[in-house]
């Protein structure tokens, strides 16, 4: 079932502590459309070895052949005081793959930090970060005033994108960077910050992901002049024209529009596999599986938020927060293998649901 990080892990240890060298975390983590809540984890600001404040997040650094699919991390609290690479699911991914993940709440540190990675980078030579089909809607903050030049790079999704793709994703959450002007070489000491992620030398590909202009406060997502690593694409070119309003987000509510490839692939099986739900004209774009990505205002015909799925002994029962106003709700589900178009649907007046006769998978 989904998992209250408050109960028992008042200060969580990533997994594994960053590094700068092996061991990372090279496994498969399948959160199943779980959820993780209130995540906390609080680095030292006075470290006794030279790595002990870096890396902040539920993951330190995952390797290449390290995947986190179908994740949900939730009013998370992630703090590196006096470090860098802090990220709500991980610190750092190298060559890896986050797949139909989400996260908010909140993360800082003084560089590398981002809503869902604090940096992305390379394990060896032909190794391709890939960001997919996930968002966040976390407050993001680097303050680097003190420290060294260059530092201060915060972003929605990552916080500094070396390598790699972020491929239909997108960030809704206030990002903001403070740095001496003296090491920032920007006026009115802010540092680096970012819509989707900051981009510097080798740059990452980003395509078809977006920001909010006006929750992030942000207008532009950067990129140096050398194209680098583009990834899977092999361009090095960034999408500069990623920025949306809150409008154009929430207005499409289907694959149309700036939406129109986010029908992808997941599991491999060269099949789109329908990760979306884009509500109504007035909310954001949801995963199937996930709670609404921000509170929007809803009336009775918005979707249930903090909505929750647990297994029994029969099968899963989902449950929600009660919409103001609404005398029914509608709940929806497929079996594994199935499209969207061939599934169940059943109608109750309750803020809870038991689905049976679910098949494995």
């Amino acid at each position: 079932g989904d998992v209250d990080a408050d109960d028992d892990y008042p200060n969580w240890t990533p997994i594994p502590v960053y590094d700068t060298v092996p061991p990372f975390f090279e496994t498969t983590f399948r959160g199943n459309r779980h959820v993780i809540d209130n995540l906390t984890v609080r680095r030292p600001t006075t470290p006794p070895g030279a790595f002990a404040n870096r890396g902040a997040g539920l993951f330190g650094t995952i390797g290449a052949s390290g995947r986190i699919e179908s994740l949900g991390v939730v009013n998370a609290s992630v703090e590196a005081a006096a470090g860098d690479h802090a990220g709500i699911i991980a610190a750092e991914l190298r060559g890896g793959r986050i797949v139909a993940c989400y996260s908010t709440g909140s993360v800082s540190a003084v560089d590398y930090v981002g809503g869902l990675v604090g940096r992305t980078y390379y394990q060896g030579a032909n190794d391709r970060a890939r960001i997919v089909a996930s968002y966040s809607t976390a407050t993001v903050s680097a303050d680097a005033r003190g420290s060294q030049p260059g530092a201060g790079n915060a972003g929605g999704l990552v916080g500094r994108h070396l390598n790699g793709v972020i491929l239909a994703s997108y960030a809704a959450g206030p990002v903001s960077s403070q740095a001496d002007s003296r090491y920032s070489g920007t006026p009115g000491g802010q540092g680096l910050s970012s819509g989707v992620a900051t981009l510097a030398h080798y740059v990452g590909a980003v395509r078809d992901s977006y920001w909010d202009t006006e929750v992030t406060g942000q207008t532009t997502t950067y990129a140096t002049s050398q194209a680098g690593d583009g990834g899977d694409a092999g361009t090095g070119v960034a999408t500069m024209d990623g920025g949306q309003t809150t409008v154009q987000l929430q207005s499409p509510t289907d694959y149309t529009g700036i939406y129109a490839n986010w029908n992808i692939d997941l599991d491999g099986d060269d099949a789109p596999d329908d990760p979306w739900d884009f509500g109504t004209s007035n909310e954001y774009p949801t995963l199937k599986w996930g709670a609404p990505a921000a509170d929007a205002p809803q009336d009775a015909s918005g979707a249930p938020t903090e909505v929750r799925a647990e297994t029994t002994g029969q099968g899963l029962v989902v449950s929600w927060r009660a919409v103001p106003g609404a005398t029914a709700y509608r709940v929806q589900w497929r079996q594994p293998g199935e499209a969207w178009s061939t599934s169940r649907q059943a109608e109750t007046t309750e803020t809870r649901y038991e689905i049976v006769g679910l098949a494995d998978g």
